[in-house]
């Protein structure tokens, strides 16, 4: 192959890798961009699926709501939330489109939310047709809770391929930035190499055309010819490093004319002054190496010196030039990297930025995780007591550091009281007033930074010592109470401690964690109310507050059990109110109906924890008292008795007068193995004490007078 041929294709080479390594640059960089934007897909889908969770819950504490109370208000949410879930459904159809399994799970999430929706319908509108009797048989049913369960079950599986994809997306955005570096460098390498191998190619032509007379100046400027029209700067320079040659493109990337520099000293002009504006010695400069010891070098990033004297980035090779043993000169090549330095500069960038954003968006996977598990701990809880002492657990795990107390409103709402608290910095008062809580008068967060410049709540310790949060706990309408958070003070963790963990997470946005853990435990309460006023209302009789008929057989079969295996005493006391259908018929039902109460009230207070007080119906009250005998039955109802004596009701300021009880005693076992048994012993004794005149107590004629001689029964009885 002719010479010429040699260095066109040794350029050629060199322009094809440059060519091949952009495009893989370009098509890296929009692959990349294509992952990163699939991870953040993969966040928005586990958003929304957050999202219909919580709106589900939302309609089904409004539906339940309105089911409880039959109060309208609760419609309006029930209604809006409602409206809000297609929406979402619709969003997460969008997000999932390209995935045919995550889009077969959101149809089988799609229905078992329409059929959970039907099913809170079919309560609201069974109240509205039927009243509470018509929605608390669905209410009770299972299929409610079944339904949820499948729910959460299948937002749980679609939530964790997302969790996978996001993870996927970004080990493959990572392993693209480390093969698009390796290719660019090699690439580059390969390149120059190229080059470095066609200057040579022409030094050595140069001096092959200098021994051939006849050739030698054809040759001079057919070499001159092709190194002008290279694109990367190249100079020659003779043994005592004096410019003998350069061609145009690296004079006018240096602002020189070429004539300039001929026989010019190119280290003086170009090169005397590193990046910082420090001297630059000549010997220690790569280029005069090949000069004095024959070697190349090859730089990747120095600066040359134009004319007007500001600094250009460069990458060069400098190597020597020989005739025979002995070293002639040295020919330099060298091209501006600017552009270069600029796409590193912004991959570089691009990948700190993806970095910080994988880890933002692992930081928010893990928060939305733990607050997931804290929502279903909350909403497993049975009474409010546990309720407390998971929001406690959770808060610790979120916030590890931080302190704060729980702070709940009372009945009367007149105070604030601290139900749990946590930390070693919480000051102030844990009992208060609402009006002293801002953000309790404001139904908003409120955040004191500095009490120099922020307005404290009444209720913080004086002087403020730290950073804290006040947010009130709102659901279904009514405030809760507040959620009561203080920062921790700089350098108060422990030493060592980790410091990528969920504190350090919510230290980025403590704002937005504390509303939604705010959120999180408003509604979990207001469930676990509604759930102990349903209870409520299932056990208790509305007009006198005593516990009902089905609870009294309940709670008859339970004690006569436990009475038998413990081998003890068991009294039911039968209580009948004298004259009661007269009462009525003289100062009217209403009379009737606060009588009924006001006797609740005397059972009420005449009755330890451990007994059980029940309306038996209509006039008639029935009390169960563990272990107690006939005698300690019969001076219980004999206390009853008088305190009925005593009882004056009166209605709008008028005295109804006095009135008095006729009363059956039966005990277990002298009496009666069975509920049955024990009843109607009570209920045959009752009849004598109203034929004999009433206002009196009678027990079964076999147990007059040796009632508490006989022993508790045996286990073999039993």
């Amino acid at each position: 192959m002719e010479p010429e041929r040699k260095i066109a294709a040794g350029f050629g080479v060199a322009m094809v890798l440059l060519m091949a390594i952009g495009g893989f640059v370009f098509f890296s960089v929009r692959e990349r961009a294509e992952t990163v934007g699939q991870a953040g897909r993969a966040q928005e889908v586990l958003e929304a699926l957050q999202g219909v969770q919580s709106s589900l819950k939302g309609a089904e504490s409004a539906g339940r709501g309105y089911a409880v109370t039959g109060q309208e208000a609760y419609l309006q949410p029930y209604e809006v939330t409602r409206a809000v879930i297609p929406g979402q459904i619709q969003r997460l159809r969008e997000l999932t489109a390209d995935d045919a399994d995550q889009q077969r799970r959101l149809r089988g999430i799609e229905s078992l939310i329409e059929a959970k929706l039907g099913l809170t319908q079919a309560i609201v509108a069974a109240r509205k047709q039927r009243g509470w009797a018509g929605s608390a048989e669905l209410i009770r049913s299972d299929r409610d809770r079944r339904a949820m369960e499948q729910i959460h079950q299948q937002i749980g599986e679609m939530a964790g391929v997302e969790r996978q994809i996001f993870g996927e997306r970004s080990r493959r955005a990572k392993v693209q930035d480390r093969r698009t570096t390796v290719v660019i460098v090699l690439g580059m390498l390969v390149a120059l190499g190229t080059c470095a191998v066609a200057a040579l190619l022409v030094g050595r032509d140069s001096r092959q055309r200098r021994r051939a007379e006849t050739a030698s100046e054809e040759m001079r400027r057919e070499a001159e010819l092709i190194l002008g029209a290279a694109g990367e700067g190249i100079y020659r320079l003779d043994a005592i490093g004096n410019t003998t040659y350069i061609n145009r493109a690296a004079a006018r990337l240096l602002g020189y004319e070429p004539e300039e520099l001929i026989g010019r000293p190119m280290h003086a002009f170009i090169h005397h002054s590193r990046a910082d504006g420090s001297p630059y010695p000549r010997e220690d400069c790569p280029i005069y190496t090949a000069l004095q010891g024959g070697l190349s070098r090859h730089v990747e990033s120095e600066v040359f010196w134009k004319k007007d004297a500001s600094p250009i980035a460069v990458e060069y090779t400098s190597a020597p030039m020989r005739e025979g043993a002995r070293i002639i000169g040295a020919v330099v090549a060298f091209r501006a990297i600017g552009e270069r330095l600029l796409t590193e500069e912004n991959l570089r960038r691009s990948k700190q930025q993806l970095e910080v954003n994988v880890n933002q968006l692992e930081k928010r996977a893990r928060e939305i995780m733990l607050l997931g598990e804290a929502g279903e701990l909350l909403q497993s809880c049975q009474n409010v007591g546990e309720a407390f002492e998971v929001i406690v657990h959770a808060i610790r795990k979120l916030l590890p550091q931080w302190s704060g107390a729980l702070c709940i409103t009372n009945n009367s709402r007149s105070m604030v009281e601290a139900v749990a608290t946590w930390g070693e910095s919480l000051e102030g008062e844990l009992n208060f007033p609402p009006e002293d809580c801002w953000a309790l008068r404001l139904g908003r967060l409120h955040r004191v930074e500095h009490a120099d410049t922020d307005l404290p709540c009444y209720h913080l310790g004086r002087p403020v010592r730290a950073a804290s949060f006040c947010v009130p706990m709102v659901a279904l309408g009514e405030t809760l109470g507040v959620l009561h958070l203080v920062e921790p003070v700089v350098g108060s963790g422990p030493p060592g401690g980790p410091t990528d963990s969920a504190g350090a997470l919510a230290l980025e946005n403590p704002q937005r964690l504390a509303m939604a853990l705010a959120d999180q435990i408003a509604l979990a309460l207001a469930n676990l109310n509604l759930r102990d006023r349903l209870r409520s209302q299932s056990i208790r009789d509305s007009l006198t507050g005593l516990f009902n008929r089905r609870y009294l057989e309940e709670s008859l079969e339970r004690e006569l059990r436990r009475a038998a295996r413990e081998e003890k005493y068991l009294g039911v006391i039968l209580i009948d109110l004298d004259h009661f259908k007269q009462f009525n018929d003289t100062f009217g039902h209403e009379a009737g109906d606060e009588l009924l109460r006001s006797l609740g009230e005397v059972l009420t207070a005449r009755t330890r924890k451990e007994d059980i007080a029940c309306r038996y119906g209509g006039e008639e009250f029935l009390l169960i008292l563990p272990n107690a005998t006939l005698s300690i039955c019969r001076r219980r109802a004999e206390h009853i008795r008088k305190a009925a004596r005593s009882l004056n009701v009166t209605l709008r300021g008028q005295s109804l007068g006095s009135v008095s009880l006729s009363i059956g005693i039966a005990v277990f076992p002298q009496h009666g193995a069975t509920a049955q048994t024990l009843l109607r012993t009570a209920d045959s004794a009752l009849y004598p004490a109203k034929a004999e005149g009433r206002d009196r107590i009678v027990v079964p004629a076999d147990a007059e007078g040796g009632e508490d001689e006989t022993e508790p029964p045996s286990r073999s009885q039993a």
